[in-house]
């Protein structure tokens, strides 16, 4: 279902079929829907279906269906909730989604009020329960509502509101090894967002938060929940990497930037990012250059442009694969030219 929609999301050549894949969701989805009756059982299922169908609409970009859809889900999920406490925090995590859309609609102030009666419910939740669950849950609407406020100490607040919570929920007791699985993916973000957030006013602070943002992300890589690292994780743990290496490049620190965009070249490979390892191997190409090793970044970008025909062969007509293309060429001529190569840079 959606799970295999994401895995395709950033796959090459799969949007076709992803597109297809949604559709096809869309149309089980609704006709679930036909099903008649008021009893408490076939609410709480139609609310739960027409979240899932809000959500296709969201990664179909369609966002005025998938408020509307959100909005049904609410009603019946408000009408379960009267008589079912535990339907409260499915209550919540639809109102939380809800305001993401209503605040990419240009709905900030209805967005501002949904998400805070989202907030509260989980507040109320966690203070009853204590679950790991819904302390990752609160997590996840603190992270919503830091995206959706422009203000930095009003996303900074929540954004270390999502930190505390989520390390709450890795470190219960009764949590499972997926709860804490899950914990660690939050914390991933969270801590990711909180290096963005400070990287043009406290530098230190940025890479000590993005040194502790790659260090989760490569557990979540190399955990022993899953058989095989979900793609998500992999492309996390590489903008990981690649913020972190950015970091430590205009601080000098050149050993330790080209391991990070080595690292995130090689796990985008792996999953077979190909889009996502040429921009990894440029920047790993650059930060050589910068370290005098010409001959690796010839190298590198010889791996980037055989990645990049391959991209623009599966696509003959996208410019932007055209254009990366010759960049790529350029870059690897100047490096040629550094070399006293001038036959091959020409």
């Amino acid at each position: 279902g959606l799970a295999t929609a994401e895995r395709l999301k950033h796959s090459p050549g799969s949007q076709t079929a992803r597109s297809a894949l949604l559709t096809e969701l869309l149309t089980h989805y609704e006709s679930l829907l036909e099903v008649s009756g008021d009893s408490t059982r076939l609410l709480k299922m139609r609310a739960i279906t027409s979240t899932k169908i809000a959500n296709v609409y969201r990664e179909l970009g369609e966002l005025d269906p998938a408020l509307q859809a959100y909005r049904e889900a609410v009603v019946d999920k408000r009408t379960v909730s009267n008589v079912d406490e535990d339907a409260a925090p499915l209550l919540a995590r639809c109102l939380s989604n809800m305001s993401v859309v209503l605040h990419d609609l240009g709905n900030h102030e209805r967005a501002r009020r949904i998400v805070e009666e989202a907030i509260r419910l989980q507040q109320q939740h966690v203070s009853s329960s204590r679950s790991p669950s819904s302390l990752l849950d609160l997590a996840a609407t603190h992270l919503n509502v830091a995206s959706l406020n422009s203000a930095s100490e009003t996303s900074l607040r929540h954004l270390n509101a999502a930190l505390d919570l989520a390390e709450q929920a890795r470190h219960e007791g009764h949590a499972t090894g997926r709860t804490r699985f899950e914990a660690l993916s939050t914390l991933s973000m969270v801590l990711g967002r909180l290096s963005e957030q400070f990287r043009r006013t406290d530098s230190a602070a940025s890479v000590r938060y993005a040194q502790r943002a790659v260090g989760c992300s490569k557990q979540l890589v190399k955990s022993d929940t899953l058989a095989s690292p979900l793609a998500i994780h992999c492309r996390a743990h590489a903008v990981n990497c690649n913020n972190l290496a950015s970091l430590l490049v205009s601080q000098g620190s050149f050993a330790d930037a080209l391991r990070l965009f080595a690292d995130a070249a090689e796990t985008l490979a792996d999953i077979e990012d190909r889009k996502g390892a040429v921009l990894a191997l440029t920047n790993l190409g650059k930060c050589q250059v910068r370290t005098g090793d010409q001959p690796s970044a010839a190298d590198t970008y010889q791996r980037a442009i055989a990645l990049q025909l391959t991209l623009l062969a599966e696509s003959p007509g996208d410019l932007n694969h055209a254009s990366r293309l010759g960049g790529l060429h350029n870059n690897l001529a100047f490096v040629y030219s550094e070399m006293g190569m001038h036959g091959m840079a020409c």
